[in-house]
C-alpha cells in the first residue's frame, strides 16, 4: 500500500521490466483503453523502462485500484515520453535504469486520492504540502520514478520508499547516502528538461505550456471522460468505497453531432 511515514515499515519493491509488468496480479490487463490523442503508451514507446503499476492494484492507500485505473497502463504526452526515453538511454550507459510508478493520472483518480486523505484523517498532509491536491499528472507531463541498478533491477535506497508521505520524503530531507542517490536521480532528469518538486523525491514534470488536464480512464470499460461524477460524500469519514466490480463491455463514447449536417 501507500505508506505514511512513521506508521509502517518500508515495503519491498517487486521489480519486473515494463514488458512483464510488476504487481499487477489484481489488475485487469486485457481491457486497456487507447491513449488520448497526442499521448503514447510508454511501455511501447520506451522498451527499456521498468514499470510497477501501483495505482492499478490494491497496493495503494485505498486498498483497491483508484478510479480511472481499471487496467494497468502508463501514458504520457508524446513529447514527454521522448524526453523520458532519452533519460533511460543516458542511464543505460552507466548500467542504471529507471523504474516508473506512475505517469498520466486520470483527473478522477487525483480527486479520489484527495478525498481519501480527507475522510481518513490525513488532511494535515495536504495542509503541510506533503501531498498536492492538484498535480501535473493529469496533464500527461509528470512521472513518478526511481533509479535501479542494471541488470539486477535492484532499486537505489532513497531513504523512503515511493509513496511514503511525510517530511522524510521531501527532497532535501535526506542525509548521505540517500541524498546522494536523490541528487543523482534529479541530475539525470534535469538533464533532459524534467523538474522536481520539494514535497516528494520521486515526482518530476516536464514544463509544457497549454497542456490540458484529462480524465480519460485506463480501463476501456470505465466511465468515459466527461461523464464521471464524484461520489456523493466521499470526503466524509462515513463514506465507504464500493468493492471493485468485474469489468463489463468496453464503453464507446458517443460521437458528437455538433456541426454535422443531417
Amino acid at each position: 500500500m501507500w505508506w505514511l511515514i512513521g506508521c509502517h515499515p518500508s515495503p519491498p519493491l517487486d521489480l519486473e521490466p515494463a514488458q512483464g509488468l510488476a504487481t499487477v496480479e489484481e489488475a485487469i490487463t486485457g481491457a486497456l483503453s487507447s491513449p488520448p490523442e497526442g499521448f503514447v503508451d510508454v511501455q511501447e514507446a520506451i522498451p527499456g523502462l521498468w514499470f510497477d503499476a501501483r495505482y492499478a492494484t490494491n497496493d495503494n492507500p485505498m486498498g483497491q485500484p483508484l478510479p480511472g485505473y481499471g487496467a494497468a497502463g502508463a501514458w504520457l504526452r508524446e513529447d514527454v515520453a521522448e524526453a523520458l526515453k532519452q533519460v533511460v538511454a543516458n542511464l543505460e550507459t552507466e548500467q542504471l535504469g529507471l523504474m516508473l510508478f506512475d505517469a498520466y493520472r486520470p483527473d478522477r483518480a487525483e480527486r479520489a486520492q484527495t478525498a481519501w486523505l480527507k475522510r481518513t484523517g490525513h488532511q494535515h498532509l495536504l495542509d503541510a504540502g506533503h501531498v498536492r491536491a492538484e498535480t501535473t499528472h493529469p496533464l500527461g507531463t509528470a512521472v513518478d520514478v526511481t533509479l535501479i541498478h542494471l541488470p539486477s533491477g535492484e532499486p537505489f535506497d532513497m531513504g523512503t520508499p515511493w509513496g511514503a508521505l511525510g517530511e522524510a520524503s521531501r527532497y532535501e530531507s535526506a542525509k548521505w547516502p540517500h541524498m546522494e542517490n536523490r541528487t543523482l536521480l534529479r541530475a539525470h532528469m534535469n538533464q533532459n528538461g524534467f523538474r522536481g518538486v520539494k514535497s516528494s523525491w520521486w515526482h518530476f514534470h516536464l514544463p509544457i505550456e497549454r497542456a490540458v488536464r484529462r480524465d480519460v480512464p485506463y480501463g476501456c470499460f470505465e466511465v468515459p471522460e466527461g461523464a464521471w461524477v464524484d461520489p456523493e460524500g466521499w470526503t466524509q469519514p462515513t463514506y465507504r468505497e464500493p468493492p471493485p466490480t468485474s469489468p463489463g463491455p468496453c464503453l464507446v463514447p458517443e460521437r458528437s453531432t455538433e456541426g454535422q449536417t443531417k
